[in-house]
């Protein structure tokens, strides 16, 4: 089994408040909006998102919720966020299953409406 120094821990951290950090500005949520939503502190959510705090699976699991992103991406076990590998997988079909996908998803989100 591969064993795991501290140093490896911090940077896991660091990769870990780096998309934390990206995707929430991307979002454009400020700490204190995405700290309510995912149910933290600002002060969690600050030192997450600098890789200085270790945080419970469940504030992971929240913190995948409120960004729309799985937690293999957020733990560095993945280099795609879920949006990422969509697109990857849509990039491999022909076109005319690209535009049936289109239609599938449009009729879907008139069915929403």
């Amino acid at each position: 089994m591969p064993s795991c120094s501290p140093n490896d821990s911090k940077d896991i951290l660091s990769i870990i408040g780096n998309r934390i950090k990206a995707h929430r500005k991307a979002q454009g949520m400020t700490r204190e909006q995405f700290a309510e939503k995912c149910g933290l502190s600002v002060q969690s959510v600050a030192k997450i998102e600098s890789g200085t705090r270790n945080f419970r699976i469940q504030s992971l699991v929240s913190i995948s919720q409120v960004l729309g992103l799985s937690s293999d991406y957020l733990l560095g076990l993945s280099d795609f966020s879920d949006d990422e590998n969509f697109q990857l997988l849509l990039s491999r079909l022909d076109t005319d299953d690209k535009n049936f996908i289109r239609r599938v998803i449009e009729a879907y989100l008139e069915l929403e409406n």
